[in-house]
């Protein structure tokens, strides 16, 4: 796609959706690297505590369960909705920018939530979401530049993984399960050229180049 640092705007909305983008392609294949890297600890674990071993497996993230925006609606949602993951940038501050005056640098937050589930064991959905915030990290560093669309990463994200929250499979009737959220965020550095007096014109955001 054509990159947007020439361009005079903010663009939370462009880089959310980029980054949407690169974890639509790269999360569930993320996932299965984790699952592979974690199975021989589990392995040990079990051993450890004297258990049989059963794998930790990572459930893939339908395409219909990745969202742009917040979407706080996900709490009470079906159990068909998890595991899901979410893409928002909401805000945007001036930052440094040591080159020409005729440019303008953004620090812009973004954030990438993520929910588990399980009808097996806290054990369980904690380890799934804690791997599935560890894919995000790899999917989103894989392109610290988000397609061209961000300059580059300021830090590696803040990491915050939530309480374990018990539901019924119809929202308020049926068998019980569990649910975990996790969210990463993340300061992306965004330069933009200043307007001229003609303006500018936004090019075409293609995501099959993204």
């Amino acid at each position: 796609m054509t990159t947007i640092i020439s361009l005079p705007v903010v663009g939370l909305e462009a880089i959310q959706r980029a980054a949407f983008v690169q974890l639509f392609g790269g999360l569930n294949n993320a996932l299965a690297q984790v699952a592979l890297f974690m199975d021989h600890s589990d392995d040990e674990i079990a051993q450890l505590r004297g258990f049989t071993y059963d794998p930790t497996v990572l459930e893939p993230v339908a395409p219909e369960n990745f969202y742009e925006g917040h979407r706080p609606s996900l709490i009470n949602a079906d159990i068909e909705k998890y595991p899901n993951c979410s893409v928002m940038a909401n805000q945007a501050t001036p930052a440094a920018l040591d080159l020409v005056d005729q440019a303008d640098a953004y620090r812009c937050n973004l954030f990438v939530e993520v929910m588990a589930k399980t009808t097996d064991s806290e054990e369980t959905v904690n380890r799934r979401v804690q791997r599935m915030a560890e894919a995000v990290n790899i999917t989103m560093m894989a392109d610290q530049s988000l397609g061209g669309v961000v300059t580059a990463f300021d830090a590696p994200p803040v990491v915050i993984v939530g309480d374990v929250f018990v539901r019924k499979e119809k929202t308020s009737y049926g068998a019980e399960w569990l649910w975990q959220g996790a969210r990463l965020e993340y300061a992306v550095r965004k330069d933009a050229s200043r307007p001229s007096s003609n303006g500018a014109v936004l090019p075409a955001f293609d995501i099959d180049q993204a």
